[in-house]
């Protein structure tokens, strides 16, 4: 399937990045003489014409004003008596002008001349006619596709039986893409872009419609914006006044977002061709104020500050005052700008993906595209060349275009003539790339590559971007980012897109637990002990359940031998030292199949993360549930094996000849009761240190932190609410002690008891810190798995929870 995707929207072409500015355009471009008036790069004119491509979005509306008024006055002049106009006398001949205003002012006079003179059969021109007079149009070694578009279309239109394979023999050389441009033009809109309205005559202190127009808020060459009031609802509103084409009304009206600008209505008005859009009036500027007014400062100098100074400045232009008493701006002030930056586009990512999933492609995602409230809230606007899959009879390719520097690679292939994608291969992940261009260049004043002016057409501009594109950016991060943002903005501007983020959902999660720094930091293990236990799996388990047993075994025998053993004489140091050797090497060994034959799942889902490799669904949810209780069958293997030893070891001197007749109750009693206060400090430890281990890293290792999972977030709520019972069997172990010195034990026992009841309570400093570190895990896991948790400011007053880093 073809369309007309692949034909240059010349204005975007030309100026690298089309959005409209608060930038006046100076007087003496308003010059009637067609042939005096000063181009942007010339004496009198906007643009300066060494100005970097990188802040051409400063100078793209004044060429594009300039392109415009020229048309204007040249169907002016169509309209007036005869003689027919000359196209050259609506050229400027100066020779310090740019080459590529001077082409894009041609072609937008020649696709004019062609509307007016087809209808009429004795005055029509074919393309080759307009070749002819300005050469120049060849110069780059490209055919003006635009225009043979324009030509075809028109006569299609008249009711010609024309079709593509007459433009292939009248310019064979460029049959390839002609057939692929030519296929889809019944359905596409044209491409003339100058001649669009009487936009320029709409200024504030004026009266449009229902509305009083205030102030200019922004101007653009096609579209300006005002904060107006209308009349009939006695309400202040931005008005945006535009040509009446594209279905930006249809669109938004689609969409109702907290990040995204809400549309009221529009009104359109015929005779001026003319659209009213008015929509939500957000007071703080746009985000390509916040960064011209960010550039000025070193990176080390930047903070939270400079995007509500940069927003109190825009309100005083306007004569409006801050707002003082917004939690969300108190909160912001204080943080580091890459922090900010992560949380504008945190946000942005959830708005686009709201819309995605309406079926709402933006498009055109830049700095000035997204509009900034009096608190730091964004919201993204400028619908103008989306594509909705809901508005009838819109497609893919209807006023497809963009700003071309934060276009995705596959969107720059879509924009060239040359290249056979089409529009309609465009998805979500082109809005992706274009909101980590927006996101890299906030950081550091700066877009991730260098496009620098085209010099031999832009064809060739195109394919030299999208060339600069495959390779790693050319412009480097500061250094003090969130952990993980450097990774989310390289992962963003993949070349290949399925290597990106698969939804702006997932960027979003994504960059939200880039502020959740204990988050941040589980799920990626860069250095320390977790690596290894990731990789050594087997072994980090053993580590954490079999140290606290060996520990308390160590602390046992001792205390056994001690206050027992010694006073039984030599042969119940022979019985004890075999039962030492026959019940320990059954226990553990019993307990360490145990333990491999429940963590088996938690290792090889480990593994196969590691590897990369793919696994079923439900195959995780049971290795993750095995993760969160792998800590608890331990302890209870541990408790129960201990608890059959306090009763083994005192029976079995009982039944050996040699040691019957040395055994009393005191015995028995002293026996158990070490087992017992024992095997709690070692049962509790294990659970705490496996636990420990298995959610600090290997847990992480098996949740997804792009989407939500109620069943994980389930998991861990149980886990942190478990996790405190077996605290409080920590802290009943001195006291169980204490109590058998009291009342079980002889007063030979019980210093050695009071011990013991001084290492349980040692114990139990160790589970409190070890289980706090769990507590705060299991929080930033939930975080993780549960984006309602850390997503959860559905204004911009309510209390944000991203700045909680554990």
């Amino acid at each position: 399937m073809t369309d007309n995707s692949h034909i240059p929207r010349s204005s975007e072409a030309l100026s690298a990045d089309s959005a409209p500015t608060d930038r006046r355009v100076p007087k003496d471009e308003l010059s009637d003489s067609p042939d005096t008036v000063p181009l942007p790069g010339e004496k009198g004119g906007g643009v300066q014409s060494g100005a970097p491509a990188e802040h051409a979005s400063d100078h793209a509306a004044e060429t594009l004003s300039f392109v415009s008024r020229q048309v204007r006055r040249f169907s002016a002049a169509w309209n007036a008596s005869p003689p027919l106009p000359s196209l050259r006398d609506y050229v400027p001949t100066s020779t310090s002008a740019s080459g590529n205003v001077c082409r894009l002012l041609v072609l937008e006079l020649i696709k004019v001349d062609l509307t007016r003179r087809w209808p009429q059969a004795d005055l029509r021109l074919p393309v080759e006619h307009y070749l002819k007079e300005f050469p120049e149009l060849l110069s780059d070694g490209h055919l003006p596709y635009d225009l043979v578009f324009e030509e075809f279309r028109l006569r299609r239109q008249l009711g010609e039986a024309v079709d593509e394979a007459e433009y292939e023999g009248r310019f064979p050389d460029h049959a390839v893409p002609l057939r692929r441009l030519l296929s889809a033009a019944d359905d596409a809109p044209s491409t003339a872009v100058a001649l669009v309205g009487d936009v320029d005559e709409v200024a504030a202190g004026s009266r449009i419609d229902d509305f009083d127009l205030l102030l200019c808020v922004g101007n653009g060459a096609f579209a300006r914006v005002f904060l107006a009031r209308q009349r009939s609802m006695q309400r202040l509103v931005a008005l945006k006044v535009s040509a009446d084409r594209g279905n930006e009304p249809q669109t938004m009206a689609q969409l109702d977002h907290p990040h995204i600008v809400r549309v009221f209505d529009q009104r359109t008005i015929k005779e001026r061709n003319l659209r009213l859009l008015y929509m939500q009036y957000v007071a703080g500027g746009t985000l390509q104020t916040v960064l011209q007014h960010v550039r000025a400062f070193p990176a080390a100098a930047r903070s939270g500050r400079l995007l509500f100074e940069a927003i109190d400045r825009c309100l005083a232009d306007r004569g409006e005052s801050p707002t003082f008493d917004s939690p969300l701006r108190s909160r912001l002030s204080e943080r580091s700008w890459p922090e900010v930056v992560c949380w504008l586009g945190s946000r942005l990512a959830s708005a686009l993906d709201y819309a995605h999933r309406r079926g709402v492609l933006h498009r055109d995602i830049k700095p000035a595209n997204v509009l900034v409230s009096s608190d730091g809230s964004p919201r993204l606007a400028d619908f103008n060349i989306s594509y909705c899959s809901k508005v009838e009879g819109t497609t893919p390719a209807a006023y497809f275009g963009g700003s071309l520097p934060y276009m995705s690679p596959e969107q720059l292939e879509a924009f060239n003539p040359l290249h056979e994608r089409p529009a309609s291969d465009i998805d979500a992940r082109g809005d992706v790339y274009s909101l980590g261009v927006v996101l890299w260049e906030l950081l550091t004043g700066e877009r991730p590559f260098h496009d620098p002016p085209a010099a031999d057409g832009w064809v060739d501009a195109l394919d030299e971007m999208i060339a600069r594109r495959g390779a790693p950016p050319t412009r480097a991060l500061p250094d003090d980012l969130p952990p993980g943002l450097k990774e989310t903005l390289l992962s963003c501007l993949a070349p290949n897109r399925d290597e990106r983020f698969a939804s702006a959902g997932q960027l979003a999660r994504q960059l939200d637990l880039c502020l959740q720094g204990r988050a941040q930091r589980l799920l990626v293990a860069r250095a320390g002990w977790r690596p290894l236990a990731q990789r050594f799996t087997v072994l980090a388990l053993l580590i954490a359940g079999l140290v606290p047993n060996i520990a308390a075994s160590a602390l046992s025998i001792g205390y056994n031998q001690t206050t027992i053993i010694s006073q039984l004489g030599k042969d119940a140091q022979r019985v004890f030292n075999l039962q030492l050797a026959v019940i320990n090497s059954i226990a553990y060994s019993a307990a360490v199949a145990w333990l491999l034959w429940l963590a088996w799942p938690v290792v090889v889902g480990v593994y196969r993360r590691r590897m990369k490799q793919t696994e079923a669904p439900g195959d995780r949810a049971v290795q993750r549930h095995r993760c969160l209780r792998i800590g608890e069958y331990v302890a209870w293997v541990t408790a129960a094996a201990w608890l059959v030893s306090g009763i083994v070891f005192p029976v079995w001197l009982r039944l050996d000849p040699r040691t019957a007749d040395t055994m009393k109750a005191s015995t028995y009693a002293s026996f158990f009761t070490d087992l017992v206060v024992c095997g709690l400090m070692a049962a509790t430890l294990s659970f705490f240190c496996v636990t420990f281990v298995a959610v600090r890293a290997l847990y992480p290792q098996l949740v997804d932190a792009h989407g939500s999972d109620p069943d994980a977030t389930r998991g861990l709520t149980s886990l942190a609410r478990r996790s405190r019972y077996y605290f409080l069997a920590a802290v009943s172990v001195p006291f169980i002690a204490l109590v058998a010195v009291v009342l079980l034990l002889t007063a030979d026992d019980r210093g050695a008891v009071f011990g013991l009841a001084v290492i349980g309570l040692c114990a139990f400093f160790v589970s409190y810190r070890l289980s706090r570190e769990i507590e705060n895990d299991v929080a930033s896991l939930i975080v993780v798995v549960d984006p309602a948790a850390s997503m959860s400011d559905s204004s911009s007053l309510i209390t944000d929870s991203s700045w909680r880093t554990g």
